[in-house]
């Protein structure tokens, strides 16, 4: 008699073990189900970053017009067409596209005419034309001012060795910082700025080609729109103190990663990179899907954006990419056979509380008279 009770005992507790083991097993599945679904929600989201594929910037054999840009730059023909393929064919690589427009007033700051100088005069030898520009409190280009150094204060700029302009018009003089920075100049920084030709006007060739696939659904983010300020990249102006809404918009799209392409390699698309990688954004720049103005300065471009942390790839790196799964990695236990007990017929449900449910009626189905025999 001891020794049978002894084995009831024992069989007892193996029992309750097993019962309890299959118990915590079918609470961890709806956990890990969770888990697994909520990984795929907050998977690192993408976007394609499109600096300046612009009409100004652009051939004549691929503008609206057909006529070259009012900045155009060499070998453009040949990027539209890789922008397009890399649409039709990896679309799905990216969450957003965002294309950033170089978006000019007349008589902007960038333009050599509105100083009376010549465009390209910045390569003459005396370097950019000095400007002293205003810090708003708001840290937005669009609130900014610059006014050339040698409006404010003449004597402080040697135009022999520095480049000074040649004419002071009103569009120029009734900068805020023209005024500012003379009478409280602590609240003024130092840049310069290089001469351009008038370029990417708003009421002129800013606009995309019409032979560049676009769609409803991209995100346009314009800069230079301001007639007192000018920016290189699609997120700051040149000092880095003065901000687009670029950042704010990436980041209301949830934006981990960026894709850049564009125009022009070593200006546009390289200041953007650097400020992209200091923001934190995990940067790809797509090489051969980006044209530049000078191959001296290309080269000096991608050495520095690879060596700041950007990952230099190809379009036939893109190409091999996988497309991220369409549906979330869900988590799915394999349909049990139905079975009776006693006169209840039970199988798995759809969901994982039901399933902890279900899990708890077959275990106490089968362990009470399981235990009542051992008794």
């Amino acid at each position: 008699q001891t020794h049978t009770d002894t084995m009831k005992t024992y069989s007892s507790t193996t029992l309750a073990f097993i019962i309890v083991a299959i118990a915590i097993q079918a609470l961890q599945f709806p956990t890990a189900a969770a888990a697994a679904n909520n990984e795929h929600e907050t998977a690192a989201k993408a976007a394609l970053l499109m600096i300046d594929v612009q009409n100004c910037f652009c051939e004549g054999n691929v503008t609206s017009s057909g006529e070259p840009g009012s900045l155009s730059v060499e070998d453009t023909a040949s990027l539209i067409p890789v922008l397009n393929a890399l649409r039709e064919e990896k679309s799905c690589l990216f969450d957003s596209v965002v294309r950033s427009q170089d978006y000019h007033p007349t008589n902007h700051i960038s333009f050599g005419p509105t100083h009376g100088l010549e465009p390209f005069s910045h390569l003459s030898g005396k370097g950019e034309l000095p400007l002293l520009c205003v810090s708003p409190a708001s840290g937005l280009m669009t609130d900014a001012s610059c006014c050339p150094s040698y409006h404010v204060n003449p004597e402080a700029i040697d135009c022999e060795t520095q480049l000074c302009p040649l004419t002071a018009t009103d569009a120029v003089l009734s900068a805020p910082a023209c005024v500012i920075c003379k009478e409280s100049p602590d609240e003024c920084f130092e840049t310069t700025q290089a001469m351009w030709t008038n370029h990417c006007l708003v009421e002129g060739d800013s606009d995309f080609p019409s032979t560049l696939l676009t769609m409803d659904t991209d995100v346009i983010v314009q800069k230079g729109t301001g007639t007192f300020v000018d920016a290189y990249s699609a997120f700051a102006d040149n000092t880095k103190r003065l901000s687009s809404d670029l950042d704010q918009t990436l980041k209301n799209l949830e934006i981990e990663t960026l894709y850049v392409v564009g125009i022009a390699t070593d200006y546009c698309v390289y200041y953007s990179v650097l400020d992209a990688l200091e923001l934190g954004y995990n940067v790809k720049l797509i090489e051969d899907a980006t044209r530049g103005i000078a191959a001296q300065t290309v080269t000096a471009a991608l050495e520095d954006m690879k060596l700041k942390g950007a990952e230099i790839i190809t379009i036939a790196d893109v190409m091999t990419m996988e497309c991220p799964s369409s549906s979330p990695p869900l988590v799915v236990a394999e349909e049990p056979e139905q079975s009776s007990v006693g006169d209840e017929s039970v199988s798995s449900s759809s969901s994982p509380t039901a399933g902890v449910v279900d899990a708890a009626k077959i275990l106490g189905a089968v362990a009470i008279p399981s235990l009542s025999i051992l008794m």
